[in-house]
């Protein structure tokens, strides 16, 4: 079972652990309202506690652009694909599920001769970007006769960390924008 899952369930059960203590010590040992007082602490502690935990197990990553103005969503993951057979190998880093209609919406798909995603870490891949800032309109991508670039800064257990550096984007209606900006994208390679 992934980290995913794990720390969740067993932050709640302390949790739990915790609320029935107060409950159980109250009702059987007939608490004053200073002993209750301390345990209502104790209790509010063990949940900054668990809220801290579930946060640092379950992050969500996130994107930020500047494309003709500050673009964020408010997810982000990333997925290294090995392609075999000599092929290169595809890192996707996109904003919210694939099937999402959640804007802004970001995809970055580009080719790496590196094995595996914890090697990327200060390399350069280069590839397609695609953005669209509204269900409307707003759709961009990088020159189709060129490539934008991302500079992987760092891989952490769980983030792929990064910039995008300085691209030309082209909207559908041939308006062009310079856009670059960062990302944080939670890693869904097993």
């Amino acid at each position: 079972m992934s980290p995913l899952f794990e720390g969740p369930p067993k932050a709640l059960v302390k949790w739990a652990v915790c609320m029935g203590l107060v409950v159980g010590a109250t009702v059987l040992l007939g608490c004053n309202s200073e002993q209750l007082n301390k345990m209502v602490e104790d209790v509010k502690s063990s949940t900054e506690a668990v809220k801290q935990e579930v946060q640092k197990v379950v992050p969500v990553g996130s994107i930020k652009l500047s494309i003709g103005g500050p673009i964020e969503t408010s997810t982000a993951s990333c997925r290294f694909m090995v392609m075999g057979d000599g092929r290169e190998n595809v890192l996707q880093i996109r904003s919210g599920a694939s099937n999402s209609d959640s804007y802004p919406s970001v995809l970055f798909q580009g080719l790496t001769t590196v094995a595996s995603l914890n090697a990327l870490a200060g390399e350069k891949v280069s590839g397609q970007l695609f953005v669209q800032t509204n269900g409307e309109n707003g759709l961009w991508q990088n020159e189709p006769d060129g490539k934008c670039s991302i500079r992987i800064l760092s891989i952490q257990e769980t983030e792929l960390i990064g910039d995008l550096e300085q691209t030309t984007m082209v909207s559908a209606e041939g308006k062009s924008v310079v856009a670059s900006g960062s990302f944080r994208a939670v890693n869904e390679n097993p």
